[in-house]
């Protein structure tokens, strides 16, 4: 059954985490290795060893429908074997490169107190300066409200070269340019 993503997306000033309050810390590699004009595929190792709850590694195959003009999106992840992520990463798309990033999360309460939002902040290996935030939500009618010690360049939900797959493709196309 998929599962409904409601998110907006910021490009923003990579912020000093280590004065806002992280939740969690989350390592990311992924591989995009399907993709049409509606739908993505990637495999993805993720970890942590900053959480809470110990460390942890998970490997997924995740499907993904692109943005069609909204924040939403539909989601299916499924758990697989490090032995089938590492013969899947290999059927990597030949115009993209692996996507290597670090997500740091931070709960973020409203100035009313009533709602907390989910910031993450992605921070890839190639950017030290700027990250992308994503803003989870409930309802494609929540009000986005941007903590103060952020600073937005400009939001990027709909902007299809912020998607990952795309940034994969910029990434190996300037790989190959070297």
């Amino acid at each position: 059954m998929p599962f409904k993503e409601i998110e907006r997306k910021f490009l923003v000033e990579k912020p000093n985490f280590e004065y806002i309050g992280v939740s969690d810390v989350v390592h990311a590699e992924q591989y995009y290795i399907a993709d049409s004009e509606t739908t993505e595929i990637r495999v993805r190792k993720t970890w942590s060893d900053y959480s809470e709850g110990g460390e942890w590694l998970i490997y997924t195959l995740d499907v993904k429908s692109k943005p069609n003009g909204t924040p939403e999106r539909d989601e299916v992840t499924i758990d697989i074997s490090k032995r089938q992520f590492d013969a899947l990463k290999l059927t990597i798309l030949p115009d993209r490169a692996p996507i290597i990033k670090t997500r740091y999360e931070i709960d973020y309460l409203e100035n009313n107190g009533d709602r907390i939002h989910i910031l993450e902040f992605d921070v890839f290996d190639f950017d030290k300066d700027f990250c992308i935030m994503e803003i989870e939500m409930s309802s494609v009618d929540d009000e986005v409200v941007v903590p103060p010690f952020v600073k937005v360049i400009k939001e990027v939900t709909d902007d299809e070269d912020y998607y990952n797959g795309n940034i994969a493709k910029r990434v190996k196309k300037e790989l190959v340019e070297q």
